[in-house]
């Protein structure tokens, strides 16, 4: 055991040096989607394909009854699964083995081969959110023959399996994922005990084989016979990373006494076969799995009278100390294009690329967060990573134009020449803005007189100005931002605004005040009730409008613009606040599908503000699909009021 527990630390030691991103599907050594000898909840989606392939291998001394002979066993599976929906899984794998006993006492090798056994089934997969999912699957194995060509249907297998998955990788961007498999196993392998050829080894009955605690013989262990059902139990923890995941699996069949085989006593559950599995899937290429690991016994160790010293004992085990398992998988997922077409000769590249770093232009230092925009061209704006590095897709050859854009930066443009075959180098520079701006005007009685007026600002680190006297005339700098601005004027009705001041520009406002003397003025006009509203205490931006976006897709109508401004300019005004932009769904539609359209939605959120002005490290995305409704998805109304856009406060 603490073999076992060095080698899980290792793993997960291992693991801790990774750099995280979601790892692709794979199939388990049955051929649904999982990983070596655990199922996972989660399904292939409708009109995915997996195929794959595995081999196990041992060598091993004092197996089952075998005291001092040497077992070799090599044993593949072929495995092919199709995502029949995103919430049906259908699956069929063909195993074949071969064992080879080398008797210490006659020094005769016994071979022992499995001409293929057929597994088929299905699995029922339901995600209850994001990143949980429960599931139910059920298999049958036909075995075959040992004396004959083709399959003895009444030694034909039956099972069903309870599924849960914990996956943080999917839901919270945490390299997490959890496993859990409980089942049944309706077993008939002990009908092929009836084929003519077949004998007991060195015991003389399976009474006698059982009356010592040892569940198989060689010879049943070679052909997968077992006496009885059993309960079937797995579970594993996995790490995904983006090239390498490393897991840790617990597997056992604990085979119980139903009365099918009187002679079977009831064995301990550490007589049972049991490993502990650790390993690692690799991924080395988009679909690519290659799947490496070690089986480790657990089941007990049995002493028993040795057949080459009488008199003395031995101990034996009833499954190996160690095995080895190689797969490789391929995974198609709906959206990947397979184009099968006559080979030719690769015609000349006509694409380059461009590269670089973006520097600011005083300190030199990397800038992370630059939008890059490509002039002229169809291509995504791209965003430079933490080292201010930047990396395009293939260009046509022929002149470029980029625009780099940073809040508190000025726009930058780079022109450059793409080549053909080549990937230019370029280093970026750009200035940090000047916040500065101003304030002026006039402020007059209404007959034009110039009014010797103090000006005040709700900022109080700022202090008053005062206009000239004989012109009535006032000049304020002001740092960018929004402002309330007082004017008051000894025997005069003194006035509050609210007013923007923008970068390098000077903003015109003139004040016509009222004498106090005169006619009250007319009742204020009601303000428009606000469409955004900063609630710190709650942790969120309220919008009592809705954002719209086109039916079923992610694109933002155009009558939704200026909310969003408002949302920019609430931002702006606020800017030590950072927020979530969360997107959520009504019920219409698989979870998978209003999964991925809320990420989508809050996504393209995220993205105008940060074009609207708003700095990149402020704002972040997350969709939550069905989670959460905010009414009843029973009528339309109700609907409507799910399928919304929120903003959560995550740093103010």
């Amino acid at each position: 055991m603490k073999n076992v527990l060095s080698i899980a630390g290792a793993v997960i030691i291992f693991a801790s040096t990774t750099v995280y991103a979601a790892s692709p599907m794979g199939p388990a050594m049955q051929g649904e989607t999982g990983i070596m000898r655990v199922i996972s909840a989660e399904s292939l989606p409708q009109t995915g394909a997996m195929f794959g392939v595995d081999g196990l291998y041992f060598r091993d001394t004092d197996l089952l009854n075998t005291a001092g002979d040497t077992n070799q066993r090599l044993e593949g599976n072929v495995n092919l699964t199709y995502g029949a929906a995103d919430w049906l899984e259908l699956f069929i794998n063909e195993s074949t083995a071969a064992q080879s006993i080398k008797n210490t006492l006659t020094n005769r090798n016994d071979l022992y081969q499995s001409p293929g056994d057929l597994t088929g089934g299905f699995k029922l997969s339901f995600l209850a959110s994001p990143g949980f999912a429960m599931g139910l699957d059920a298999f049958s194995q036909l075995l075959t023959s040992q004396d004959a060509l083709g399959y003895q249907w009444n030694a034909t297998n039956f099972g069903a399996r309870l599924l849960w998955t914990v996956d943080l990788d999917a839901s919270e961007d945490v390299p997490f994922r959890l496993n859990i498999n409980i089942g049944y196993k309706w077993d008939h392998s002990r009908y092929l005990l009836q084929a003519p050829n077949y004998t007991l080894g060195s015991y003389t009955s399976v009474a006698q084989m059982y009356s010592i605690g040892i569940p198989r013989s060689e010879e049943e262990y070679a052909y997968g016979i077992y006496h009885d059902d059993q309960v079937i139990g797995a579970a594993d923890l996995e790490l995904p990373g983006p090239y390498a995941t490393p897991f840790v699996q617990y597997y056992t069949n604990q085979i119980i006494n139903t009365g099918k085989n009187s002679s079977l006593p009831h064995l301990k559950y550490n007589q049972s076969p049991q490993y502990v599995t650790p390993g690692f899937r690799f991924t080395p290429a988009k679909g690519l799995a290659i799947d490496v690991a070690a089986d480790i016994g657990l089941t007990k160790v049995e002493s028993l009278p040795s057949s080459v010293t009488p008199g003395t004992n031995v101990n034996v085990r009833s499954v190996p100390l160690w095995d080895i398992i190689i797969g490789a998988s391929y995974t198609v997922l709906p959206g990947q294009t397979v184009v099968i077409q006559k080979i030719q000769a690769p015609p000349p590249p006509e694409n380059g690329k461009i590269t670089g770093v973006v520097l600011d232009a005083k300190t030199g230092t990397s800038i992370s967060g630059v939008v890059i925009k490509f002039e002229g061209t169809d291509m995504s704006d791209i965003i430079t990573g933490n080292s201010g590095t930047f990396t395009s897709c293939p260009l046509n050859a022929g002149p470029v134009r980029l625009d780099f854009l940073k809040d508190g930066y000025e726009p930058t443009t780079l022109d450059g020449t793409i080549i053909t075959g080549q990937t230019i180098t370029q280093e970026v520079s750009m200035k940090k803005l000047t916040l500065i701006g101003a304030i002026a005007g006039m402020v007059t009685d209404t007959t034009g007189k110039p009014l010797a007026a103090v000006l005040t600002f709700n900022n109080t680190a700022l202090p008053p100005a005062a206009t000239d006297p004989g012109t009535g005339f006032y000049f304020v700098k002001l740092t960018p931002g929004n402002y309330e601005m007082t004017v008051s004027a000894q025997g005069y009705v003194g006035r509050t605004i609210n007013v923007q001041i923008k970068n390098m520009m000077k903003t015109i406002v003139n004040f016509t005040l009222e004498p106090r003397q005169a006619a009250p003025p007319p009742p204020p006009v009601a303000e428009k009730k606000p469409r955004v509203i900063l609630e710190k205490a709650k942790k969120k931006i309220e919008i009592t409008e809705a954002i719209h976006f086109e039916t079923g897709r992610a694109t933002i109508l155009e009558d939704s613009f200026s909310l969003l401004n408002e949302i920019a300019q609430v931002l702006q005004q606020n800017p030590g606040i950072s927020v979530r932009v969360e997107g959520y769904t009504d019920n219409v539609g698989s979870a998978t599908y209003n999964l991925r359209l809320s990420q989508q939605r809050a996504e393209n959120v995220m993205k105008y503000l940060i074009q609207d002005g708003i700095s990149s490290d402020r704002v972040t995305s997350k969709g939550f699909g069905m989670m959460n409704p905010i009414a009843s998805n029973a009528t339309a109304a109700g609907r409507a009021k799910n399928r919304r856009v929120e903003f959560t406060i995550t740093k103010d």
